[in-house]
């Protein structure tokens, strides 16, 4: 009895999560991610320095660059990331710059980081869930850098695989929670 219940048990899981793997579906999201995408994003940190910010970020096949919308005071601030250097720029002034050693924990590179994540990355953990109403694809991404255990969780719509929400932890503490507010791939910016 306890053989046919379990059976039964992993039949069922079969039948509502399909056999994908963690795998295939990073292969799903790698093929689309290679697009450009633009898109308007609402960054909550929550430790350091508490604060909001709204960004929108334009990412290419080898850059992302994120400019500050809100808050007004520094509104106009564009961080373009290309590999392990970012130029900062405020109308003429320029500023290049280092990247952290601990990657997308920063509202100026966490877009860059988290389809960086999509494009190349094969998810620790995922699973399908309902997320503020809407049906979504969850997935978690979890790394050690200079120490700390660095985990990632995105939800994308589970249709169309876009980007809806991020959440960002350093050794088991939130520190950052992004929301998305627009989204589109864009084919212009498409790999050829």
């Amino acid at each position: 009895m306890k053989r046919t219940c379990v059976a039964g048990m992993c039949l069922l899981t079969l039948l509502l999560f399909g056999c994908r793997t963690a795998l295939d579906v990073s292969k799903m999201t790698a093929d689309l991610y290679q697009s450009g995408i633009e898109a308007v994003v609402k960054i909550s940190t929550l430790t350091g320095v508490p604060g909001e910010y709204q960004l929108r970020c334009i990412t290419g096949e080898n850059s992302t660059t994120s400019e500050i919308l809100k808050p007004e005071c520094i509104a106009g601030i564009k961080a373009t990331i290309e590999s392990d250097t970012c130029r900062i720029e405020y109308m003429d002034l320029a500023l290049d710059a280092m990247m952290l050693p601990i990657r997308g924990m920063t509202p100026a590179d966490c877009f860059d980081q988290t389809v960086f994540s999509l494009r190349y990355k094969v998810p620790l953990r995922y699973n399908y869930e309902k997320r503020n109403g809407k049906e979504c694809l969850c997935l978690s991404f979890s790394e050690e850098m200079s120490g700390y255990q660095v985990t990632k969780s995105f939800w994308l719509a589970e249709n169309t695989l876009e980007l809806l929400e991020g959440e960002y932890y350093l050794d088991d503490t939130l520190v950052m929670r992004m929301t998305v507010e627009t989204f589109a791939f864009t084919e212009n910016n498409k790999k050829e």
